[in-house]
């Protein structure tokens, strides 16, 4: 495997979305963070770029039910 294909299998943003498309009937904060082996402390960072981006998608979602129109808060989980 080279170089950037080990910084890609690595990134945070990717491995997020593999696992929500993998997921489309939902999954908790919990279920996430586990599954991406983000447990330990020295992750943090990572599990603040999960915790951000889910709940701007459930902002999106919410915005889109109320408003009846898409929200314009950019994530990577929402398309």
């Amino acid at each position: 495997m080279s170089n950037l294909e080990e910084k890609i299998e690595e990134n945070i943003f990717l491995r997020a979305i593999e696992f929500g498309m993998r997921h489309p009937e939902g999954f908790t904060y919990m279920e996430i963070i586990k599954s991406l082996n983000l447990k330990e402390e020295s992750n943090e960072w990572k599990k603040k770029i999960i915790g951000k981006y889910l709940h701007s998608a459930y902002l999106n979602a919410r915005q889109t039910k109320l408003l009846e129109h898409n929200s314009n808060i950019e994530t990577p989980f929402c398309w």
